[in-house]
C-alpha cells in the first residue's frame, strides 16, 4: 500500500520506525482499521483529536502533524487554486507530499537535479 499525501507520508515513517501494522494502531486509537487505511493512502485526513491520539502513540510530532493533515484537507478541498492562493505552485503538489520524509541530503540531491534539467534547457 503506498502513503499518500503529506500526513500519510509521515504516518507511513513513523509506523515503520515504530514497527507496528495499521491494524495495530487502530486498536490503539481506538478506529477501524479501514479509517487508519484511508488516512494512510491520503483520502481521507484525521481530525485535530485523531492526529493528537495517532502522534502520541507513534511519537510523532503534533504540530507537524496537525500542519500536515491541515495541509491535505485545505488540498483535497481547494485543490490547485487554494495551492496558488498560498502562493504554492501547484505542479509541486507530489514533490510536497514526501519532501517530509526526505533526508536534507536527499532534498540537496533533487535541487541538484533541477538545476542541471534548467541548465540542459538553456543549452539547448
Amino acid at each position: 500500500m503506498t502513503p499518500g499525501g503529506r500526513f500519510g507520508q509521515l504516518l507511513a515513517q513513523a509506523i515503520e520506525k515504530k514497527g507496528i501494522c495499521l491494524n495495530e494502531l487502530a486498536a490503539k486509537i481506538d478506529c477501524t482499521y479501514e479509517q487508519c487505511r484511508k488516512i494512510f493512502i491520503g483520502t481521507s485526513s484525521p481530525g485535530t483529536l485523531r492526529v493528537k491520539e495517532i502522534c502520541k502513540v507513534l511519537d510523532m510530532d503534533p504540530v507537524t502533524g496537525e500542519v500536515a493533515a491541515a495541509a491535505d484537507r485545505m488540498a483535497r478541498r481547494y485543490g490547485k487554486a487554494g495551492l496558488k492562493a498560498l502562493g504554492q505552485d501547484p505542479r509541486l503538489s507530489a514533490l510536497n507530499a514526501v519532501a517530509g520524509v526526505l533526508t536534507d541530503a536527499e532534498i540537496g540531491t533533487l535541487v541538484t537535479v533541477a538545476q542541471g534539467l534548467i541548465n540542459a534547457r538553456k543549452q539547448a
